[in-house]
């Protein structure tokens, strides 16, 4: 039985450490534009071995003495690291929150389009009713969807169901106006899963003085939907990005490409340099020779197979054309 228990525990410590993994990748990959995960860990290895080999080099030339230069320099690049860590938590937690946003943004309006108009409708009035609106009832009417009260006002509402491409415009909001004078409704609020043209948002300043319009797109709706205390938790979005991650894992083409790449042949050759610089001035000149040799052979491999993938599509386009 413990031996079953702790095989359990394993294996939700295992699956826990995995999916923290996931998602440090996913927010970073989201957080720097789809720049991928590897990348994005070479770049921070070879700007801190950069900042390393600066704090060597500037203490060297302050005191002449090898030993303190590499002692100071340890401690600098603790300090260094200890600081841009701080700072680079506080960041991605704000980059977090971002994602997180634009991961619940996106589902909810995948959701709210492949709903039928009436269940668009009846979802739109839950969520009403959760913010605070009461004795909502619904309009038989082209103009206007539904009627609510809230705070001792009568609202008339329009819910509209359109891809993100489609903008509201000045059309759908003069007939809404029309709609709330009809009812006699001074108040009235348009709902869309898109957005508004700057022309219906300049149209609604015109008509304030006959009634009061407000236009809530799309994220101004989420907004609702946090006071209405239906924003997921963390937890819940993280569950949501965990379900869209490929499960598959990177293989050794994409590992190679992102290794190998264009843009990473100048930093091979700088960083050879640097370490064959460094070399001289320690007594494991060997070592740092053979690295940067190692750096420089990767260098030179990038480069042929850069050049090799040119020649590929020379000859694809050659071969596509006709005469």
């Amino acid at each position: 039985m413990k031996a079953v228990t702790l095989k359990n525990n394993l294996k939700k410590k295992f699956v826990n450490a995995f999916n923290s993994m996931r998602l440090r990748r996913y927010y970073n990959e989201k957080s720097r534009n789809g720049k991928t995960y590897i990348a994005i860990i070479l770049d921070k290895i070879f700007f801190s071995i950069f900042v390393f080999v600066s704090f060597i080099f500037f203490f060297f030339f302050i005191s002449e003495s090898f030993l303190f230069s590499i002692l100071i320099s340890v401690q600098a690049f603790l300090l260094y690291n200890l600081v841009a860590y701080k700072i680079s938590k506080s960041r991605m937690r704000k980059k977090t929150a971002l994602v997180n946003q634009q991961v619940f943004l996106k589902k909810t309006l995948r959701d709210m389009l492949n709903q039928t108009p009436h269940d668009f409708l009846e979802y739109v009035i839950n969520i009403l009713e959760n913010y605070g609106f009461t004795s909502i009832v619904k309009v038989d009417k082209k103009d206007i969807d539904i009627i609510g009260t809230i705070w001792d006002k009568k609202i008339g509402i329009k819910c509209i169901q359109y891809d993100s491409d489609y903008k509201v415009g000045v059309d759908i909001v003069r007939d809404f106006f029309v709609g709330l004078r009809k009812l006699e409704l001074s108040e009235g609020v348009i709902i869309t899963t898109s957005s508004f043209t700057q022309e219906a948002n300049n149209l609604i300043v015109r008509l304030k003085k006959y009634v009061q319009i407000q236009l809530i797109d799309i994220e101004e709706f989420i907004e609702v939907m946090k006071k209405a205390n239906l924003y997921p938790t963390e937890t819940e979005i993280k569950k949501l990005i965990l379900n869209e991650i490929s499960d598959s894992r990177m293989d050794f083409k994409s590992y190679k490409e992102i290794v190998l790449s264009k843009g990473k042949i100048i930093k091979y050759i700088f960083l050879g340099i640097i370490m064959l610089i460094f070399g001289k001035f320690t007594p494991y000149t060997t070592y740092y020779n053979v690295a940067a040799i190692i750096i420089f052979l990767i260098a030179v491999v990038s480069m042929i197979i850069l050049i090799i993938n040119m020649f590929k599509i020379n000859e694809e386009k050659q071969e596509d054309k006709v005469l």
